[in-house]
């Protein structure tokens, strides 16, 4: 662990209504790093959870948070911290290598992969190598050529033919980011994941008929809140009640 340059990372990130300062909060992140070395989990658990309440976030840090958790034993806590830092840093080979051992641990109970064609799961990739952040500024950056190709096709008298075949080219890969930015919306809103073993009913009740097993860990899609329950969506598909404090949105 790198603790100057993720701390350095904590502090760009730490925008708006921030409560610690940029030394408190460097110096509560390098405390957690070296409390997380000498195998004090709940100590760094504790100094991640401070500088988030102060107002920093970021990938690193919510990258330190789940492999705190994981340490612990805590699958969900995990999982949920490494799909946060996803959010920043989608690339980051240490992320994913440490998310996947994480999914290799989690029973699907045969959920994982099925419901799912080629082309989904490669527009679902597609989506996730880029944050939010970075579709828009590709997107900002697109339009900005084709205006640009444009004044320069007038400029230098450029051929109809010519400026329709480069700025359909443009205009092609801005409608690919276009339903890519639209894709990853949907498929990141009211995600959660799974902070226990649980149960799903066919109904909000306690006493309804259990439907199908959730898996701590195990990532959901939330559909509906009605009361103390949440209605779920599972990878595979299949819908069912869970009472809403056995999940956390991402």
């Amino acid at each position: 662990m790198i603790l100057l340059t993720l701390g350095l990372t904590i502090l760009a990130a730490g925008a708006g209504r921030c409560q610690l300062t940029t030394d408190e909060a460097l110096s509560k992140f390098v405390a957690a790093g070296m409390a997380y070395k000498d195998g004090r989990y709940d100590a760094a658990i504790s100094l991640y959870t401070e500088i988030l309440q102060g107002g920093r976030v970021s990938g690193p840090l919510y990258y330190n948070f789940g492999n705190s958790y994981f340490k612990k034993g805590q699958l969900g806590k995990a999982a949920l911290n490494y799909e946060r830092a996803k959010k920043f840093i989608p690339r980051d080979s240490d992320l994913k290598f440490n998310w996947q051992y994480i999914q290799s641990q989690i029973k699907f109970y045969g959920a994982e992969g099925e419901g799912r064609g080629i082309a989904q799961k490669t527009f679902k990739r597609f989506t996730q190598f880029y944050t939010l952040d970075e579709m828009v500024m590709i997107l900002l950056g697109l339009v900005l050529a084709m205006g640009v190709i444009s004044l320069l096709a007038m400029y230098f008298g450029w051929s109809a033919q010519r400026t329709r075949r480069i700025l359909a080219s443009l205009f092609l890969v801005f409608a690919v980011f276009t339903a890519g930015l639209l894709g990853k919306i949907t498929f990141e809103r009211d995600i959660a994941v799974i902070m226990d073993d649980a149960e799903s009913y066919f109904e909000p009740r306690a006493d309804s008929t259990a439907h199908y097993k959730l898996s701590e860990g195990m990532i959901v899609k939330v559909l509906k809140t009605e009361g103390a329950w949440s209605k779920v969506q599972r990878s595979d598909g299949k819908i069912g009640w869970i009472d809403s404090q056995g999940l956390e949105k991402i």
